[in-house]
C-alpha cells in the first residue's frame, strides 16, 4: 500500500456543524461506520471509525434574543432646557452580531427620521443625532429611538 495511517495518528477527514436544539439532552455522538481512503495508486484502504465526538455550544449558532441597549450620553440632564441647535449622542451596544443601522428610527418633535437620513453620524457604537430643525423654545419634546439586531432569523 502507498498510504499508511498509524493507529495513534489524528487525521481530519471532515468537519460537522450542527444547529443547536433545546430538545437535545446529550452532547456526545458515536460514529461506527466503515469507509475508505484512496491512495495515489487508486487503491482503497478501509477505515473503520469508532469515535465518540463531544460538542460545545458555539455563540454564533445561538439566536440573538437580547435586544441592543441604548444610552443617552448627551445631554446628560434631560430636565435642563436645551439650546436651539442642540444635538444628541447615544451609546448603542449589542452583545450579539451588532445592530442593523438600516432599522434605526428616531421620533422627535412630531417627525420620524430613519437610518439613511443625513441627520445621523456613526462613530463605532456612538450615534450622533442633529435634528434638521431648531428645538422649540420653552416646549417639552419627546424623543424616541429604536434599533434592531443585525442578526436575523427566518
Amino acid at each position: 500500500m502507498d498510504a499508511n495511517i498509524p493507529n495513534s495518528a489524528t487525521t481530519k477527514l471532515f468537519s460537522l456543524s450542527f444547529k443547536s436544539n433545546e430538545n437535545i439532552t446529550g452532547s456526545i455522538l458515536s460514529i461506527h461506520k466503515p469507509s475508505y481512503v484512496m491512495t495515489k495508486s487508486s487503491t482503497k484502504i478501509p477505515v473503520f471509525v469508532d469515535q465518540k465526538l463531544s460538542f460545545a455550544a458555539v455563540p454564533e449558532c445561538e439566536p440573538d434574543t437580547i435586544p441592543p441597549t441604548i444610552t443617552l450620553m448627551k445631554p446628560k440632564d434631560t430636565t435642563t432646557p436645551l439650546a436651539l441647535d442642540s444635538y444628541f449622542i447615544f451609546d448603542i451596544k449589542d452583545i450579539g452580531k451588532g445592530v442593523s443601522k438600516q432599522s434605526l428610527r428616531v421620533h422627535f418633535n412630531g417627525k420620524t427620521y430613519s437610518g439613511a437620513d443625513p441627520v445621523f453620524s456613526w462613530q463605532d457604537n456612538y450615534l450622533a443625532f442633529l435634528p434638521n430643525e431648531w428645538i422649540p423654545i420653552g416646549t417639552a419634546v419627546n424623543l424616541t429611538i429604536t434599533i434592531g439586531d443585525l442578526q436575523s432569523y427566518g
